[in-house]
């Protein structure tokens, strides 16, 4: 009895004259969404098809991986420039300089060889590609040195004229005055230079005891 009383009442409410009824309007919504997911699962299997029908394309024509090219090192590159190490050598290498094509050969090998892009670094390079440190600490700018004299750098035209078209930056060649500046501070610090390279040894001082006057001395036991 109260089971039909309920189902009655729920009739009545929906069935109400007066009352709008929301069932339909419940129903067209929830009809357009199964559409909507519908559309989706449709969209969503044909894109997985066309991605398994892609992968077996791959599979039967693979795409040739490209071998990276191997870069050579050229003749340049390779040639090895013998570093001057005495006076007699310093001296052939500026008579040889003085021969237009011995010039454009150094200057060719010392080019492929160098990476520096600034005037000063370029000169750096140059300097220890060329010179061993060792001998540079016999030389100074103007031949003077604190001990005695020196190998003057100066006089070696031919050799600062190649250090002025190696250097060069953007077609610029090095002016003298900035040869002299760059000479005198890399010749001034050969000997340091030498030594932080590993070419000279540094020699440490051993500790001493100073003595003082009018302080007798302790007697051993």
């Amino acid at each position: 009895m109260h089971r039909q009383f309920t189902e009655a009442s729920s009739v009545r409410c929906c069935g109400t004259a007066g009352h709008h009824c929301k069932c339909a309007e419940i129903a067209l919504l929830n009809s357009k969404q199964i559409q909507m997911l519908t559309k989706i699962v449709v969209d969503i299997k044909m894109q997985n098809d066309e991605i398994i029908e892609w992968l077996l394309q791959r599979d039967q024509n693979p795409v040739p991986q490209e071998t990276p090219e191997m870069i050579q090192p050229t003749q340049e590159n390779e040639e090895i420039i013998t570093l001057i190490a005495s006076k007699k050598e310093l001296i052939d290498f500026e008579q040889n300089l003085g021969l237009e094509d011995q010039f454009e050969d150094v200057k060719r090998k010392l080019q492929a060889k160098m990476k520096a892009t600034a005037t000063m670094e370029r000169l750096h390079e140059a300097l220890y590609l060329m010179f061993n440190r060792l001998f540079l600490v016999e030389c100074s700018w103007s031949g003077r040195g604190v001990t005695g004299p020196k190998i003057a750098f100066r006089r070696y035209v031919n050799v600062l004229r190649l250090f002025a078209d190696v250097g060069n930056v953007d077609g610029q060649k090095v002016d003298f005055e900035s040869l002299e500046n760059f000479f005198q501070k890399k010749l001034r610090n050969a000997k340091n230079s030498a030594v932080v390279s590993g070419t000279i040894k540094s020699v440490s001082r051993s500790s001493f005891s100073r003595k003082c006057k009018g302080r007798p001395k302790k007697k051993m036991n």
